[in-house]
């Protein structure tokens, strides 16, 4: 893992150097791909910093748990706070490793969902009303943008047909990463 954050580290020197230079100045588009991955490689540096004074801090402690000269009191907030450090440091290492996976080119993008009342007349339109407030209520709870692109209600407060677009908004976690399974026939 060591090598793999080095990597990172000179691929951020790298991408500052870029971005400093004249000619990516000019062309928009690398200009802005740059910011972005220089952005995403400064989430992950701040993650391995912050795990280094994690384990930094472990190490002091466990040294004043070994001293014997210590305050007894003194070495039992050491090893509760030893204690306290491990977990942080679990969950950080798991959100790294997440951060270090290659990346699907796609997770950035909007989607489009299409929720059709199959055969059952009354009672799939509702199923497809009940499913469209779902995701109205996904969409709500992780700040994203619904917009009703097309819909075909029923006399019943169904819909045969509703199609609406999902986007996200600014730094928010990105649609087509958190719906990209969501597919296929849902029947009742």
């Amino acid at each position: 893992m060591q090598e793999l954050i080095e990597k990172i580290r000179r691929e951020h020197q790298e991408v500052a150097q870029l971005l400093s230079d004249s000619e990516t100045l000019r062309d928009p588009k690398k200009l802005a791909s740059l910011g972005k991955r220089k952005n995403e490689l400064n989430i992950i540096l701040e993650r391995v910093e912050h795990l280094s004074a994690i384990e930094k801090n472990m190490r002091d402690n466990a040294e004043l748990t070994r001293a014997t000269d210590s305050d007894p009191e003194l070495k039992s907030l050491a090893m509760e706070e030893n204690i306290q450090m491990a977990e942080e440091k679990k969950v950080l290492e798991n959100a790294l490793k997440q951060l270090l996976l290659p990346r699907d080119p796609n997770d950035d993008k909007d989607v489009i969902v299409e929720i059709r009342g199959g055969a059952g007349g009354d009672e799939s339109s509702l199923f497809a009303a009940e499913l469209f407030r779902m995701y109205s209520r996904l969409a709500e709870k992780q700040n994203w943008h619904i917009q009703t692109l097309h819909s075909n209600q029923t006399e019943v407060g169904g819909f045969k047909e509703v199609v609406f677009e999902i986007n996200r908004g600014r730094g928010h976690m990105p649609v087509y990463q958190k719906m990209k399974y969501e597919s296929g026939v849902h029947r009742v």
